[in-house]
């Protein structure tokens, strides 16, 4: 029996009667009201996964907070000299550190569990405003590391592991979306499949001039699995989404601009997080409460409308995960998709 099935065997039995009767909707865990993220059934098979995961692959996820005192701060879970010192300036922004060297910045799943701790320290830090998202190394993320994927996520073994990983990841990047901090993405480089998803659950998106986004999906024979394909046509709108996902083009960073998918251009890419960092301090100039008060309301505007589509996206990237041509593709590395990257 496999690792991932031995560890979910427990959520499995108390869970699957249940959600098959009631029809329990997958959207309860993605939806962005804060109350809603965390039920006994949702977080027993969230740690399921986060056990199954966080001891596959390299690469990690750090996040710095500034050392503030007072306002609820807590300390940072990381030494800041590793961010920019434009970021540590403030006591009101995070930055979230994404590095994965042999992958293009590609998310192992040990990196997934990461990101999700990230997110449930943002979720208690009271005294901040925002955070900004970014990649080292001068690439911004290429989505799921798949080599990972093709070693532990493929094959009878694993079974329900792909759709387990998906389950995970919109849960994290719903919450990310839901922080009462604004989040901005520095892209240097190029946000890649995944990468592009995690892009699009940020609120703001600050390009490099060099970079692009690129939603590589339907060459590996799937669709988003982390939330993607719902936030980008929220952000651009239904025509422009569809030409964005089925070409698979490189949107560059004038074009994203066009589209409304770029808040900012940078010229010198190795400017790109001091530059969203001044984009966020602006952003975050008035009082910390007002700040964070404002975004909750934003948050929930659309609210109602999001959770279906999130929940109709999942299903869908669940039922195309690991089939003939998908795993023909992950097999290869997504070597169709690297093309021209």
């Amino acid at each position: 029996m496999s690792l991932f099935r031995s560890i979910t065997r427990l959520w499995t039995n108390s869970q699957c009667k249940a959600a098959h009767t009631h029809k329990v909707a997958f959207y309860s865990a993605v939806c962005d009201r804060p109350e809603d993220h965390h039920t006994p059934e949702i977080d027993l098979r969230l740690n399921s996964i986060r056990t199954a995961l966080k001891d596959l692959g390299d690469g990690t996820v750090t996040l710095s907070l500034p050392n503030a005192v007072g306002d609820g701060n807590p300390k940072a879970t990381d030494d800041t000299s590793r961010s920019p010192e434009s970021v540590v300036q403030s006591n009101k922004i995070a930055m979230i550190s994404i590095s994965n060297p042999g992958g293009r910045n590609s998310l192992s799943g040990k990196m997934m569990c990461e990101l999700a701790d990230a997110v449930d320290v943002l979720q208690a830090w009271e005294g901040g405003a925002g955070v900004v998202l970014h990649g080292e190394n001068g690439f911004f993320c290429a989505g799921a590391d798949l080599k990972v994927a093709a070693q532990h996520m493929l094959g009878p073994s694993e079974n329900g592991m792909g759709e387990e990983m998906s389950y995970l990841m919109h849960h994290t990047t719903s919450r990310l979306r839901a922080l009462p901090l604004i989040s901005v993405a520095a892209i240097e480089g190029a946000a890649v499949g995944g990468g592009a998803e995690l892009a699009t659950a940020c609120d703001f998106r600050v390009m490099a001039k060099d970079s692009y986004i690129r939603f590589v999906h339907a060459l590996l024979s799937v669709v988003p699995g982390w939330g993607g394909g719902t936030r980008l046509t929220k952000i651009v709108g239904r025509r422009d989404a569809l030409r964005i996902v089925c070409t698979a083009d490189k949107i560059h960073a004038d074009q994203a601009m066009a589209f409304g998918l770029c808040d900012e251009v940078v010229e010198t890419s190795t400017d790109t997080v001091k530059v969203a960092t001044g984009f966020l301090q602006k952003l975050t100039a008035n009082s910390t409460a007002a700040t964070r008060a404002l975004k909750t309301v934003v948050s929930q505007a659309d609210d109602d409308a999001y959770r279906p589509s999130l929940n109709h996206e999942h299903d869908v990237f669940s039922r195309m995960w690991g089939n003939k041509a998908s795993a023909e593709q992950i097999g290869k590395g997504g070597a169709s998709a690297r093309k021209g990257d």
